[in-house]
């Protein structure tokens, strides 16, 4: 039954049949009001049954207070059940229509839901307080608001802790990751008393094969020690070369007290001779690793060294004393020229240990065989100048000494007069190219290509070579005249030019002769000869699909069945990269990246359609010496920040302008600069994410050097760059060189004279 009283509260009354036949009392909790006659009419009227009630008497005063009724006499569904508190007589103090849930544990007062989310088990601060003080023991409500905001704010505090620590967690790893864990670290290392100026290192498994100069040694990376070492010397060869060349300086010695020649030669330490010969029996050596299987090529034969005790055993005969063999899967291949002109390339299996021959052609077609493409060396008479160290070192002199070197210049020039005549014997002279005795004009060489060898080779027809000057004229008013600290530089650059016309190199000799060139494919006679006409010295690229022919201002493509593709000419000579770099800088002039070829000459890169010989794009600079590609579609750059004078004028000193090498990142499908970077050096290896530039200085032998009144130390600068941005992330720079570096993701190996160390960095 439902009831609603004057004051507007509504009731719920549960009535059971079982009610006694006497009048109900009813107080509304609200306001008090005594509704107990009424609620007994209506019980009479709803339970029939219950039996007459006599009703109390109600105040006359109090009709308009009686509760008005809500009834609901016909429902199918049953009300719900009120709690019996809803209708109880004890209600909360302060809170009447709320029920009542405890007692207050101090006064024993009813207290209700809100009194103890505000106060707990007591129901006011007067009575926590008389609880405290008395010693009565107060559980802890954990309904309070005091409580309840305590854990919210304690969980919030757990949160802000949490992150705080990760957020210092995270500083620290960063701080770790950048300044220790990213930077490389040797690993391990292992140094030698004597000096070495070759080397090579490689892996197989976890061990590592090193080479050092004449020693061959096994390391076991794990326990960092030495398994064996063996010295590779061949001391009766030493003694042989340093024989033969003291018997011919003293015959220089007696020609030249014959002739009264102002510069006599003097004859070296014993000591001296033997260490270079030691040196250059070493630069020879290399080794190949295939399966456990370690195999050292010496001048002339090929050893196989024990993997588990070092000591030599089979041999091979090394076809044309090796020196640039090429290793396929297992086999060493190298070419080589019979007696009778034919050229010949041998297999050596590094497993078996045999050997097989393939004979390439008929005999006496080939003059001259450049193993793979790589010319021979030709070593040049010392100079007293370099230009380019004399241009490095003026660089770094402080003002004073930079006063005082066109003095120390003039004396060198009196030493390079005194020279000339020395330089202008035919002891002095550079050496020509190589050429066939029967035919003079004709060169060729083997080179290894996807699908086995192409023979490429050339005649001259025509020769045409020009002279021009590349240094500028001299001035009309020199600095000499009145020197000063003011002039000390323009004098410095007159005496260097003045030097190099005196010695013959203010002009450069451009080959413009034609040549005739025939490219053939080796072992496939159904396949035609390839026979044309060029301009210019010719050199042949072999690449993934095509082979490249460079002559001058000329790209000639051929495919693959000896079929001319495409010709197309160039604003400039094709370059011929940096020669003398000790470490890799890149692919070209030409190279082959997905379906385009790219070819850079000495001022301009150039993408082409490698199908139609379309030009896809061009970007103009100046000094390009190698291409390096992603596979991600990007393209890195070795270039410089020459000008276009520098062309021109190539053999014009100032030591005022340093040339400083430049690294792009291009899009190689349309050649937009990514980004540009100076981060010192030239890119050196690219192997995904890792990207490494090397800059190095090595005054080597400084002997009949122009000495400036300044020591540069050699430095090795290597840095790692981001790929996204080309910024420095991080750089390890030491005073001495390494001789031979290879890279493996974040390892590093670095073989340096006295010692060989292997460096290794955390990357995320």
């Amino acid at each position: 039954m439902k009831i609603q009283c004057s004051c507007g509260a509504k009731h719920f009354l549960e009535i059971k049949h079982s009610i006694e036949a006497e009048p109900v009392l009813f107080v509304c909790p609200r306001c008090g009001v005594d509704c107990s006659p009424f609620v007994n009419q209506l019980i009479q009227q709803e339970l029939p049954c219950a039996g007459p009630l006599t009703p109390g008497p109600m105040a006359a005063s109090e009709p308009s207070l009686a509760p008005k009724l809500v009834a609901r006499p016909h429902l199918h569904k049953p009300e719900p059940a009120v709690p019996a508190w809803e209708v109880g007589c004890e209600t909360c103090s302060k809170h009447p229509m709320q029920p009542v849930m405890r007692h207050c544990l101090v006064c024993q007062k009813p207290i209700c839901r809100q009194c103890m989310e505000t106060f707990g088990y007591v129901c006011s601060v007067f009575c926590q307080g008389r609880a405290e003080s008395t010693g009565i023991h107060v559980p802890l409500y954990a309904g309070r608001r005091a409580v309840i905001e305590a854990k919210r704010w304690r969980r919030l505090g757990m949160v802000g802790m949490g992150l705080g620590l990760g957020l210092v967690g995270l500083a620290v790893f960063w701080i770790w990751y950048a300044w220790y864990a990213s930077v490389p670290k040797a690993v391990f290392s292992i140094r030698f008393e004597d000096r070495a100026y070759s080397g090579q290192t490689e892996f197989c498994g976890g061990q590592l094969v090193l080479l050092h100069g004449g020693t061959l040694a096994r390391c076991d990376l794990k326990s960092k020690k030495n398994i064996w070492s063996r010295d590779l010397t061949d001391h009766a060869q030493v003694g042989r070369i340093v024989e033969t060349r003291m018997k011919a300086i003293q015959q220089a010695i007696h020609q030249a007290n014959a002739e009264a020649s102002a510069a006599v030669p003097k004859m070296p330490a014993s000591e001296d001779l033997t260490n270079g010969a030691i040196r250059q029996l070493s630069s020879a050596l290399r080794f190949y690793v295939v399966a456990s299987n370690l195999w050292v090529a010496h001048p002339g034969r090929l050893v196989r060294y024990d993997w588990d005790s070092g000591k030599p055993g089979s041999e091979m005969p090394l076809p044309n004393g090796g020196g640039h063999e090429r290793l396929r899967g297992n086999e060493l291949v190298v070419a080589s020229q019979s007696v009778s002109g034919q050229a010949i390339v041998t297999h050596l299996d590094l497993i078996g240990g045999l050997a097989r021959t393939e004979e390439l052609g008929p005999p006496g077609r080939i003059s001259q065989i450049s193993n793979f493409g790589v010319a021979p060396v030709v070593s040049a008479a010392p100079s007293v100048l370099d230009p380019a160290k004399v241009t490095a070192q003026a660089q770094q002199l402080p003002f004073a000494a930079r006063i005082a070197l066109p003095f120390t210049l003039a004396v060198n020039a009196n030493q390079e007069r005194a020279l000339a005549e020395m330089r202008d014997s035919p002891q002095g002279r550079r050496p020509g190219p190589l050429a066939s005795p029967s035919d003079p004009g004709a060169f060729g060489s083997i080179l290894p290509a996807a699908d086995g060898f192409v023979e490429f080779s050339a005649r001259l027809l025509e020769s045409r070579i020009v002279t021009r000057s590349a240094i500028k004229a001299a001035p009309e008013k020199s600095a000499l005249n009145q020197l000063s600290g003011a002039n000390s530089t323009d004098a410095a650059n007159e005496i260097l030019n003045e030097i190099q016309r005196n010695r013959g190199d203010d002009t450069v000799a451009e080959d413009e002769s034609r040549y005739q060139v025939v490219v053939r494919r080796p072992g496939m006679p159904e396949l035609p000869e390839w026979t044309g006409e060029l301009t210019g010295p010719p050199e042949l690229v072999a690449l993934q699909t095509v082979d490249v022919i460079a002559a001058g201002k000329t790209v000639l493509v051929l495919n693959r069945k000896n079929q001319k593709i495409w010709q197309a000419g160039l604003a400039y000579r094709v370059s011929a990269g940096r020669a003398g770099e000790p470490f890799a800088i890149g692919d070209g002039p030409c190279a082959e990246y997905g379906g385009e070829l790219y070819v850079f000459d000495q001022a301009v890169l150039t993408a082409f359609e490698l199908a139609t010989g379309k030009v896809r794009w061009r970007l103009p600079t100046v000094g390009v010496v190698g291409l390096f590609f992603d596979g991600a579609g990007a393209l890195y750059v070795n270039t410089t920040t020459a000008s276009p004078e520098s062309i021109k004028y190539s053999r014009q000193i100032d030591i005022t302008e340093k040339v400083q090498p430049v690294i792009l990142k291009l899009e190689a499908a349309t050649g937009k600069i990514l980004w540009t970077a100076q981060p010192g050096g030239f890119i050196s290896s690219l192997s995904g994410k890792f990207i490494y530039t090397v800059e190095t200085y090595d005054p080597g032998d400084q002997t009949g050097q122009m000495d400036i009144g300044v020591e540069t130390p050699p430095y090795f600068r290597l840095r790692r760059i981001d790929p996204g941005s080309g910024r420095v992330l991080w750089a390890r720079i030491e005073e001495r060189v390494p001789v031979a570096m290879a890279f493996d993701q974040n390892l590093i190996r670095l073989v340096f004279k006295r010692e060989v160390e292997i460096l290794r960095f955390f990357s995320l």
